[in-house]
Order: C-alpha cells, then sequence, then structure tokens
C-alpha cells in the first residue's frame, strides 16, 4: 500500500485500523465526527485555536464548499495537515 492514499469513515479511527494503514507505508484521510466527543473536541479546539492565527507555521489546505439540491443546501469543509506536524499541534 506504500504511495496509496487511503480514505475511509470515522471507524478509521480505530487505533487498529490507523495503525494497519500506517505500518503499510499508505497515506490516509481519515474523517472524525462528533460521537466521538472527547477526540472531537480536542481536534476542533486545535483547529479552531490554528484557523483563527492563520495557520502560521503550519503546512495545511483546505476547501469550503456549499451544494444546493433537492431543495437543501448541504456547507462543508475540510483542513488537513500533515500528521508530522501534530505535536506542532499541542504545542
Amino acid at each position: 500500500m506504500a504511495g496509496c492514499i487511503i480514505t475511509i469513515d470515522a471507524m478509521g479511527t480505530q487505533t487498529a485500523i490507523a495503525s494497519q494503514i500506517f505500518n503499510a507505508k499508505a497515506d490516509y484521510v481519515l474523517a472524525l465526527k462528533g460521537n466521538h466527543p472527547t477526540l472531537y473536541g480536542q481536534v476542533k479546539n486545535l483547529f479552531e485555536q490554528r484557523f483563527s492565527q492563520g495557520f502560521k507555521g503550519i503546512i495545511h489546505s483546505s476547501d469550503k464548499r456549499v451544494e444546493k439540491g433537492h431543495h437543501r443546501t448541504k456547507k462543508g469543509q475540510i483542513c488537513c495537515v500533515l500528521i508530522s506536524q501534530l505535536q506542532t499541534l499541542h504545542n
């Protein structure tokens, strides 16, 4: 799997699953939802803090989208940082 990018829903945040992807030397994107309130709150706070500082000194990418259809409006926002920078986020 080296050189692959793995995307997986919130189930991928389970330690065993994330470890398998990491050990296979693949890159990955994991979704995090509010049904993991402690982890979700910690990550949300980190991103809000860094967002308010313009992600100064942190390599990141982000995107916002608004989709309309079927009498609904769906808003989404994504922001990504390298996992190697997580230690930086905690400081």
